[in-house]
């Protein structure tokens, strides 16, 4: 697979790839000789196109040199480790190499935002962040956030726009706003892909009714295992909403079979494209996913409180940013006097009269007066940025209760989205079964 995706994109030479138990996310380190690593449980748990999708991005890294690149954040954050705005920017380039690497396999793979943001969900956070080593998973909930949101915004891909945008991040960290995550009304944009098991052949259907047997010859649809994800479905609630599990080419085939305004059942499987218009089983599908709509509904309105808070941390940080800008000026004044006085003490013994002396006197008094001045104004801005620090503690506690419940709701939205994929593929049998699907290919 990492072969043929090299070749796919570009890549000269095919990195090792190698299976570890040690890392919890797909990740490619080494400057040299890259390597990918893959978390042993959680990559064989995915499957065949989403591991596709996680290889093609981490060989994306490779392509990029996305590596080297991060030497220079890296090296920024160790050298100006006292600047708070440097770990902010250092974060912002990291976010940005990640959503570029997001649009790279979008691209090259076809592949649907909703598909590539359930792989995203499916891997979960990593909750350790290194600019010498670039990992699937992101490292926090609202950097997975944003690179969801940002699925839907591609990152410049020529290698000039990204050294610009390297070179200007430091500034450009001082307007960026946070993003936010708002839930459609009445659609899922949006599935966490979990492996279900089908219902037993003797349980009951999402309506009701009793479920045949997906072993039956007279059901057509072989209907995929675990590892076999091929069912792919799209629901059109109306013209502007739709609830799917597919990629834009599925998106493009279903319309060509609904009519103006209708409310219909698209769904291929096996090589075969099926649509459903029975009202009853199309108002079943809607009514498997009505609990996932609430779910997003309310990681929306949580999102956006999240966000308010990320524009509070934003201004904070600006000020910051203002006060460290005056810190510096200050410095580099002090830096000047350093060197006079460096200069009048290498003078001191050429000294031979008494009015050279209280010439060099005078002029080492006004040195000092000035460095003591300047002392002060540090001082000062020193107690000014102290006076930033409680607020920001203050709104990072307020958001680690949002990520908290924000946790809860995935968890719940995870468990919602297995019972409605279940119930999706009983809802199609029965609808192949009994000849409410039409095989329109």
């Amino acid at each position: 697979m990492a072969a043929a995706l090299a070749s796919r994109l570009g890549l000269r030479r095919v990195p090792r790839v190698r299976v570890s138990d040690e890392v919890g996310t797909p990740l490619v380190t080494g400057m040299l000789r890259p390597s990918i690593l893959l978390p042993a449980p959680a990559f064989d748990a995915l499957s065949e196109r989403q591991q596709r999708m996680a290889l093609c991005h981490e060989l994306t890294h490779i392509k990029r040199a996305d590596l080297w690149l991060g030497c220079v954040p890296a090296i920024a954050e160790r050298t100006f480790f006292f600047h708070p705005l440097v770990h902010f920017a250092a974060r912002e380039y990291a976010l940005c190499r990640e959503a570029a690497c997001d649009a790279h396999v979008l691209a090259v793979l076809d592949a649907a935002p909703q598909e590539y943001g359930r792989l995203l969900l499916g891997l979960g956070v990593s909750r350790t962040r290194t600019n010498f080593a670039a990992a699937g998973a992101p490292w926090s909930f609202s950097t997975l956030r944003r690179r969801i949101a940002m699925l839907d915004s591609p990152s410049p891909r020529s290698t000039g726009s990204r050294v610009v945008a390297a070179a200007v991040i430091g500034i450009a960290a001082l307007a960026i706003a946070p993003l936010r995550i708002a839930a459609r009304p009445a659609a899922v944009d949006m599935t966490i892909e979990q492996a279900v098991q089908p219902p037993a052949a003797d349980l009951a259907d999402a309506t009701g009714n009793e479920r045949l047997d997906p072993t039956s010859p007279d059901l057509v649809p072989a209907w995929p295992s675990q590892r076999d994800r091929g069912l792919n479905y799209i629901i059109f609630l109306d013209d502007d909403h739709t609830t799917m599990s597919g990629s834009t080419d599925d998106i493009q085939r279903a319309r060509r079979h609904r009519r103006p305004g209708e409310q219909m059942l698209w769904f291929r499987n096996g090589g075969r494209e099926y649509v459903v218009r029975d009202r009853r089983i199309v108002d079943d599908a809607i009514a498997l996913w009505k609990p996932v709509n609430e779910l997003g509904n309310q990681q929306g309105d949580l999102g956006s409180k999240q966000g308010e808070l990320g524009a509070k941390q934003g201004e904070i940080g600006a000020r910051q940013g203002q006060l460290g800008a005056e810190q510096g000026n200050v410095g580099a004044r002090q830096g000047v006097l350093g060197a006079r006085q460096a200069t009048l003490a290498a003078r001191e013994h050429r000294l031979q009269t008494d009015a050279d002396r209280r010439a060099f006197d005078e002029e080492r008094r006004q040195i000092d007066r000035e460095m003591r001045e300047l002392d002060g104004e540090m001082r000062a801005l020193d107690v000014k940025m102290r006076e930033f620090e409680e607020p920001m503690r203050q709104l990072d506690k307020e958001m680690q209760v949002l990520d908290k419940e924000m946790q809860v709701l995935s968890r719940k939205m995870e468990e919602e989205e297995r019972k409605a994929e279940a119930g999706m593929r009983t809802l199609l049998e029965r609808a192949v079964a009994t000849g409410a699907a039409e095989a329109v290919k």
